[in-house]
């Protein structure tokens, strides 16, 4: 009989499930995050939309959709990025001018439209 009481307590130590302990980790308050830019951003959603474009049609519309609001939100901060990359200070000063000029003719085209 002692047989059969410790086989049965081997049983039921076996079944009986082992609670498993989670560490518990802190999150990284906002400031110790580090932000990406808004130009690496939208690069990453893009690249994550190239390899997403063969698996899922329908994560593939909602990360266009992604694309465009961040495209949107963004679109001061990407437009000085893509003029200020490899753009010296001359150069922007030239466009600047450019820019000067091309909008008093507008004025001037307008005025003489009324």
């Amino acid at each position: 009989m002692a047989t059969a009481q410790t086989a049965a307590t081997k049983v039921s130590k076996t079944k009986t499930p082992v609670a498993k302990t989670k560490v518990a980790v802190p999150k990284a308050s906002p400031k110790d995050r580090s932000r990406r830019s808004p130009a690496q951003l939208l690069a990453d959603l893009k690249a994550e939309r190239d390899s997403v474009a063969d698996k899922m049609g329908d994560r593939l519309i909602k990360l266009d959709a992604r694309i465009i609001r961040v495209e949107q939100r963004y679109d001061t901060q990407l437009r000085l990025a893509e003029l200020t990359t490899g753009v010296s200070m001359d150069d922007l000063q030239q466009q600047l001018d450019d820019a000067k000029r091309q909008q008093k003719l507008l004025r001037m085209a307008l005025k003489t439209k009324r």
